[in-house]
């Protein structure tokens, strides 16, 4: 009801290092996206870690704000990309995908390719991701591979028709317009 500040002021007293953590995480819990980001906006200028950058990612990649997603793991992942697991991972892959930053996505991808291991379900969502990375950057034979993997191998029926569609527009040679960035507080 408005008193994150005061919230915030509480926590303090109790958890210096982690009070915005916390009060972020709580609004987010409790369907307050708009006040999470903004206490993680103003907590964010003294990030140190890559944890609290995926923290405050997170936040914004259930927000749907896909720049701040990306400049948020983009940190993260300069500070420590072994930090990452293979849901956020997926997720800033899929945004990077979405915001047409080819070369970075298909590095993630290959990145959640290591992290996955030999769990097919993340395999197929990176073999995915490389698929889309690939078509981003014309290389539409790899992309048809790319993605026939992801179909032949997809565990998760949610997935089947993203895939698929992938894969189609890998044979067509055809590429998505990333939609303009709109900047972010």
């Amino acid at each position: 009801q408005g008193k994150a500040a005061d919230a915030l002021v509480h926590l303090m007293r109790g958890t210096r290092e982690q009070a915005t953590q916390i009060l972020s995480g709580v609004l987010y819990q409790t369907g307050k996206l708009p006040e999470a980001m903004a206490v993680l906006d103003y907590a964010s200028r003294w990030y140190v870690r890559a944890d609290q950058w995926l923290t405050y990612g997170g936040i914004a990649y259930a927000a749907m704000d896909n720049p701040r997603t990306v400049r948020s793991y983009a940190l993260a992942y300069q500070l420590d990309p072994d930090a990452f697991d293979a849901t956020q991972l997926n997720a800033y892959a899929g945004v990077l995908d979405e915001v047409g930053e080819y070369d970075t996505c298909e590095k993630i991808a290959n990145h959640l390719l290591r992290v996955g291991g030999d769990d097919v379900m993340w395999k197929s969502n990176a073999w995915n991701h490389l698929a889309c990375a690939y078509i981003g950057q014309s290389r539409y034979i790899e992309a048809e591979k790319a993605a026939m993997d992801a179909v032949a191998n997809n565990p998760l029926p949610d997935n089947t028709a993203g895939f698929a569609a992938t894969l189609e527009r890998a044979k067509t040679k055809t590429k998505t317009t990333p939609p303009a960035v709109v900047p972010t507080g």
